[in-house]
């Protein structure tokens, strides 16, 4: 899962303990944040501000905001407005980071390289999550099973095994699958 930050950039969570979170940032040019879990209810968000910090409260959902701007911007989240958008493809976007991101898919720009074995990556964010490779970092685990894994997708496509879920069905025979790349290969 990820978290966004009140001034619009959004980080992949890299836990490093029960409390330890390091936030790498994906829109933010790979800083890097560091911070305590907190539990709900402690009037302090992941980021460090107060909820008196926090005028600026979106009368939809109740999120609150230090400035009016990032009031304005997280108001699209309910909207749907998509002000910005790639002029190569078409797709638009909440907000102008995130068309900046989106770009480097256009330029293939992969400026966040693992230091281990080079992989270069478009997102620091992906960066992170590749590490786990190298780290062994298991942080996902099936309550059932116990069995764990590197990415919460990872994870969710596993809990298919328990619940029997068959989401990919073949339109021509009926026959259906846990996993897209089965059918896929099915197809064939």
């Amino acid at each position: 899962w990820g978290v966004a930050f009140e001034d619009g950039d959004w980080a992949e969570d890299v836990r490093l303990g029960d409390t330890d979170v390091r936030y790498i940032s994906a829109e933010g040019g790979g800083e890097e944040r560091v911070g305590r879990k907190r539990k709900r209810g402690d009037g302090v968000a992941a980021n460090g501000v107060n909820a008196e910090d926090r005028p600026f409260k979106c009368s939809t959902c109740g999120k609150a905001f230090s400035r009016s701007s990032h009031l304005a911007v997280h108001m699209r989240v309910h909207s749907g407005e998509r002000p910005y958008e790639c002029t190569t493809c078409g797709k638009a976007f909440s907000q102008s980071g995130h068309l900046a991101v989106h770009m480097r898919v256009h330029s293939g720009e992969r400026p966040y390289e693992c230091s281990t074995c080079g992989k270069a990556f478009s997102r620091s964010s992906s960066l992170a999550v590749h590490m786990r490779v190298h780290s062994g970092e298991r942080p996902y685990e099936c309550s059932t099973c116990g069995k764990a894994f590197s990415t919460s997708s990872s994870l969710a496509v596993h809990m298919r095994v328990h619940s029997g879920e068959r989401p990919y069905k073949c339109t021509t025979c009926g026959k259906a699958f846990s996993e897209s790349g089965h059918l896929a290969v099915h197809m064939r």
